[in-house]
């Protein structure tokens, strides 16, 4: 595995919906200040769209007064974050908004985050909407003699992503046999727009 590498995410509709993914699925965060030890564990508990915040609530008593005497002990109101999306490690730094009674931190959406690439090559991910479709020819079932595919020997699996390294395909778990180590995968076709 190559050193982990970042890359800055400015686009502010991904930034948006990374986010919003987060928060409609209660996606743990980790915050924290800069030069400070102190660690949060949270999760994502909404995100407001319209005026381009996200709200972490403080669940214990001791956390939200620890967070407190920590934000007290800062000349600055902002703060960093990561979180875990789809096995794709974010970070961030945004600022406060408010911190009231009720124990729900507002967080202004951040402008960029970054994502941590582990891989020496990058990977290029298609969203689930406008992802494209690989057709490959069914590792299980022979080539006929004559060279002729028939149109029941080719499976079609949604593309996740591509890099030098090679292509993830969204297959289901009792297909695993067609794609075990070693298994050649014959007629690949993909078409990227």
């Amino acid at each position: 595995m190559a050193n982990p590498q970042f890359f800055e995410v400015k686009d502010p509709n991904l930034v948006q919906r990374i986010f919003e993914a987060a928060a409609k699925n209660k996606i743990p965060v980790t915050l924290w200040f800069k030069n400070k030890n102190e660690r949060f564990e949270s999760k994502f508990s909404n995100f407001i769209k319209a005026l381009g915040r996200m709200q972490v609530p403080l669940s214990a008593q001791n956390q939200y007064n620890e967070f407190k005497l920590v934000l007290e002990t800062v000349e600055t109101k902002e703060i960093m974050g990561s979180l875990q999306l789809d096995n794709t490690n974010f970070f961030f730094t945004t600022t406060i908004l408010d911190l009231p009674a009720n124990k729900v931190l507002t967080l202004n959406l951040p402008a960029s985050l970054y994502k941590m690439q582990r891989r020496s090559h990058l990977r290029i991910p298609f969203p689930r909407h406008s992802a494209p479709k690989v057709t490959i020819h069914d590792p299980l079932k022979p080539l006929s003699p004559d060279g002729v595919i028939r149109h029941d020997d080719i499976l079609g699996y949604r593309v996740l992503d591509v890099s030098v390294g090679g292509i993830a395909i969204a297959a289901l778990v009792s297909e695993k046999e067609r794609f075990t180590v070693g298994k050649p995968v014959i007629d690949i076709q993909l078409k990227l727009k």
